[in-house]
């Protein structure tokens, strides 16, 4: 037959061309699947702690490729940001801070956290231990602080107060449950103290951080009265307990009483300061 070889090579032509398209139709080209993003949530261990205890963040999310986290502060060396991980960060500062504010973004999308940082001793006699006296509130004592080792009614003041006893750190607050503010602050030395807490006799520790001026309250560069003369000058006022040694010279422009023990309220030279109580 003539036609035979064309009809095989058409056959031919018709089976691979039938091939292909079968080929073509069998690649189903894949679409990369992407996850939404997502900043679920910023959250931090704690929002009050000391300049020496870093604070952690915890960031929360999904479908991100780039975390930044900043500070907000004008000059942002105070604070200092170190990476754990993509979703931890520990957040400290080189002073007090309150509050400082943290930016976290995730590729663009912005949370935001306000932290608070605060200095050991006591800072221009209105601030012990990170609590300003007569502005700062229980709720920020105990979340800086923790809750107080022994709480005690007074019995000796009209109003409701409480002493707010810190013994391992070596002070307590005098609190005024109507306003929640600390009335006064006392700090102790290597003086000896202590109370009788639930029939138990508690001590308490010498208060071991700057008061001010360079000065400390214990060890053996420990202030004398000397010191406090000399930088302030005459007292303005005095008390002597009726049944002991113990002196007191009041200083009205800082707001802070020092209490020493002597024979006789005006033999203070190398005296040593005992304890300190800061009022407002």
């Amino acid at each position: 037959m003539k036609n035979t070889p064309y009809l095989i090579a058409l056959f031919m032509i018709m089976t691979f061309s039938e091939s292909c398209s079968k080929d073509d139709n069998d690649v189903i080209p894949t679409k990369e699947k992407t996850i939404p993003l997502e900043f679920t949530s910023l959250t931090a261990s704690k929002i009050h702690s000391f300049v020496d205890e870093p604070i952690l963040l915890t960031i929360e999310g999904s479908g991100f490729s780039e975390v930044s986290v900043v500070s907000g502060e004008a000059d942002p060396s105070k604070v200092i940001i170190s990476k754990i991980d993509t979703k931890h960060y520990k957040i400290s500062a080189l002073e007090t801070l309150r509050p400082t504010i943290v930016h976290v973004s995730l590729d663009g999308e912005l949370k935001s956290i306000d932290l608070n940082f605060y200095e050991h001793g006591v800072k221009n006699f209105n601030t012990v231990e990170g609590i300003q006296i007569g502005i700062d509130k229980k709720n920020i004592i105990e979340a800086l602080l923790g809750e107080p080792e022994a709480i005690v009614a007074s019995t000796s003041t009209s109003g409701d107060y409480e002493y707010w006893y810190y013994f391992t750190k070596g002070f307590y607050l005098f609190m005024d449950n109507s306003t929640e503010f600390p009335v006064f602050a006392r700090v102790y030395g290597d003086f000896i103290w202590a109370r009788t807490i639930n029939d138990s006799v508690v001590f308490g520790s010498p208060y071991n951080y700057e008061i001010g001026n360079s000065w400390v309250l214990s060890g053996p560069s420990r202030i004398l009265m000397n010191d406090v003369v000399d930088k302030y000058g005459p007292r303005d006022g005095e008390s002597i307990a009726p049944s002991s040694s113990s002196k007191r010279y009041d200083y009205d422009s800082i707001k802070t009483y020092f209490y020493f023990f002597s024979d006789d309220i005006d033999n203070y030279k190398d005296k040593r300061v005992e304890y300190i109580s800061v009022y407002r």
